[in-house]
């Protein structure tokens, strides 16, 4: 089973501790970005399963996004 990847925007990277089970193997992928340019950019790969965002962002909020 893949590893589910998880989009932290402006939220302290320091979070992935907290997202999953302590075996690296199974923690899920975390990418960390602090504006929703570079988080739409994520998106726009189209690899991304789950978005855990701050409300306000700089440039725009979390719910715009």
């Amino acid at each position: 089973m893949s590893r589910p990847t998880i989009l932290s925007l402006g939220i302290n990277p320091e979070l992935q501790l907290l997202l999953g089970p302590e075996e690296a193997a199974q923690r899920p992928r975390v990418i960390c970005e602090t504006d929703t340019d570079a988080g739409v950019e994520e998106l726009r790969q189209g690899q991304v399963d789950c978005i855990v965002s701050e409300y306000s962002l700089p440039g725009d909020d979390g719910v715009a996004l």
